[in-house]
């Protein structure tokens, strides 16, 4: 049992996580109307409902259909490998749980660039400029970020997975992966103790 404890603890992260991520999709095609606007906090944070086709940033927007689910899956695959491979909730907690976010994020978005799932279920009107495909995103935090001259986009919980899992992976090779270097290195013959 203990051997398989770190894929227990994997799975119990990333399988909830995607279900939150699916479910508040489900939740914005239910209730948003796309070209419509709620605000919860003034401009500053806002729901409205779009289709991305592309990644990230608008990345990947003219790229053809298949591109993106294809990079989504050999990415899941590397999180997959990562994860086999150096996860360790002892000795990286921070970069196994970045990975786990990572790996949640990724595959989320994938279930909706394979399967379309869950903008099948919109009922809503589309203006004809936009697109009736993509990724489910409908957290709109802009405001902030034109208020520094940047733009951010629409995003998703999933997107915010990867976000969040990026930057913690980030400290955990800046600040805690040199930890793990010195203390496998092995010490020199000339270095006095």
């Amino acid at each position: 049992m203990k051997k398989y404890l770190k894929y227990i603890i994997i799975v119990s992260i990333v399988i909830p996580l995607i279900i939150i991520d699916m479910v508040t999709k489900i939740l914005a095609v239910s209730f948003l109307t796309v070209g419509e606007s709620i605000p919860i906090l003034g401009e500053y944070l806002k729901l409205d409902l779009i289709f991305n086709e592309a990644a990230g940033l608008s990345i990947g927007e003219n790229l053809p259909d298949f591109v993106l689910p294809l990079l989504s899956f050999i990415f899941c695959g590397v999180f997959v490998f990562l994860l086999i491979k150096f996860g360790d909730f002892k000795k990286r907690p921070v970069g196994t749980v970045a990975l786990c976010l990572m790996l949640a994020g990724t595959f989320g978005n994938l279930i909706d660039r394979t399967f379309d799932f869950p903008r099948v279920l919109y009922t809503g009107p589309i203006p004809d400029d936009l697109d009736q495909h993509g990724v489910v995103d409908f957290i709109n935090t802009n405001q902030i970020f034109y208020d520094f001259g940047l733009s951010f986009g629409i995003w998703n919980i999933a997107d915010s997975l990867l976000g969040i899992g990026t930057i913690a992976l980030m400290v955990h090779i800046i600040f805690f992966d040199k930890d793990d270097k010195k203390a496998k290195k092995p010490k020199n013959d000339n270095e006095e103790e």
